[in-house]
């Protein structure tokens, strides 16, 4: 069994800092090149967290050298998809961030690749590594909130636009790999009703909302904005026996609360509201946990949890939402006629 994974990071910028710092630091990788356009900014960061590592400024180096064996792409979204595809083809593992491709189609693709060639490819969904989602998601599976009714999220901030997606392929994917990932990767999604709004000047929506329908009756509603007065990090989950609300700004992030409704019938019901409980979390470095999940799957020949597959159902998720945007309609998962 392989012991230490020789990685290659291409793209040095805002958050290729944060994974060339988490690989360095990761006992059981070798950071072994760090590839940018801007080759001063890469030397910058090689020399504040991996004295000793090679850089360049071609991607080309990076997939013909036979002593990486897994890139970490993090990169522009609307270059995701060629980078991964030639790292997958000369026999690279591949990390890459979210969402991992512009279309439905091309991310299969990538995933169909690494399955042939027996490669990890594996999203950063990092959220899914982090101690509230992670405690969500065991009180979830525990049963403690009874059936899963209703998820609510609100992911809103100032900016930052991006030049290449719209506020939802940019944030939605933290909701959706959260849902999925709190769920245990069992929900089956059915349509989906999307709006957006624009600002004189800008080709991509600011802000949106996002309504997604389940097979199992499930109903989650998702809010993503660039263009809101105050940060906000909330996302509630109503069950048929207690509810949780998670703040990732509060103090107390994870609060689990005794309240809800008792319906005999349509004229017959009681609300109760017993007890709000402040839950325990872990003390957790989600990126660290990430990148060691990614760096585990390859040393032991397993799938990662964030895996390509995960990777694939938020972005038929996030073309369903576009579609719904442009059409001003409802849109049916797996429905040819909505493609």
């Amino acid at each position: 069994m392989k012991q230490k994974v020789n990685v290659a990071v291409i793209g040095a910028g805002y958050w290729g800092k944060n994974i060339i710092r988490n690989f360095a630091n990761n006992t059981r990788t070798n950071l072994v090149l760090i590839c940018d356009s801007e080759q001063d900014r890469a030397t910058k960061l090689r020399d504040m967290y991996s004295p000793g590592t090679a850089i360049c400024n071609d991607i080309s180096e990076v997939l013909t050298r036979d002593d990486v064996d897994a890139v970490s792409i993090v990169t522009p979204v609307y270059t995701h998809f060629e980078i991964a595809q030639q790292a997958l083809s000369a026999g690279k593992h591949v990390l890459i961030e979210k969402p991992m491709s512009m279309l439905y189609s091309e991310a299969s693709k990538l995933v169909r690749m690494a399955s042939d060639k027996k490669l990890s490819i594996m999203c950063d969904h990092t959220f899914c590594y982090s101690a509230p989602v992670k405690k969500i998601r065991e009180l979830i599976q525990a049963g403690t909130i009874g059936q899963l009714l209703q998820i609510n999220s609100s992911r809103c901030n100032l900016g930052l636009l991006q030049t290449d997606v719209n506020v939802l392929w940019d944030l939605a994917p933290h909701d959706i790999s959260i849902v999925n990932y709190v769920t245990g990767q069992n929900e089956t999604p059915v349509s989906v009703r999307a709006y957006g709004k624009t600002i004189p000047g800008y080709n991509h929506e600011v802000d949106a909302m996002l309504s997604i329908e389940y097979k199992s009756g499930l109903h989650v509603n998702v809010h993503n904005s660039w263009l809101y007065p105050v940060k906000t990090r909330k996302m509630s989950f109503v069950g048929t026996k207690k509810m949780i609300m998670w703040d990732d700004l509060a103090q107390d992030k994870v609060q689990l609360f005794d309240k809800g409704v008792n319906v005999v019938n349509h004229k017959n019901f009681e609300y109760y509201d017993n007890s709000v409980e402040n839950v325990e979390l872990e003390d957790l470095e989600p990126l660290e946990l990430m990148v060691d999940e990614f760096v585990s799957s390859i040393i032991e020949d397993r799938t990662p949890q964030s895996s390509g597959v995960e990777g694939v159902k938020t972005i038929q998720l996030l073309e369903a939402a576009k579609r719904s945007i442009n059409r001003g309609s409802t849109i049916l998962i797996g429905n040819k006629n909505d493609r």
